[in-house]
């Protein structure tokens, strides 16, 4: 069973980003998953949202988590 798998980035000593990556579920086959990629990034990141865009990724939905003020923004590369 492949799990989620959390790569951390730094620079020096400080830490500059973070990405999980997660395995498709289990009924969902590699053809439907293997050419698309999706991040989720702060609404307050304006920095990361403007390199994604500038990436190719696309805007797919803006969602708050219950108790958080600031949503997050799920975008997508490819299909």
């Amino acid at each position: 069973m492949m799990r989620n798998v959390l790569e951390v980035a730094y620079d020096g000593e400080v830490l500059v980003g973070c990405s999980t990556v997660r395995p498709p579920a289990e009924e969902t086959s590699v053809a439907e998953t293997s050419a698309v990629v999706e991040t989720h990034i702060l609404a307050s990141n304006e920095d990361g949202l403007r390199f994604a865009k500038a990436h190719g990724f696309v805007e797919v939905e803006t969602y708050l988590l219950p108790g958080d003020s600031v949503p997050f923004v799920e975008l997508r590369l490819g299909a």
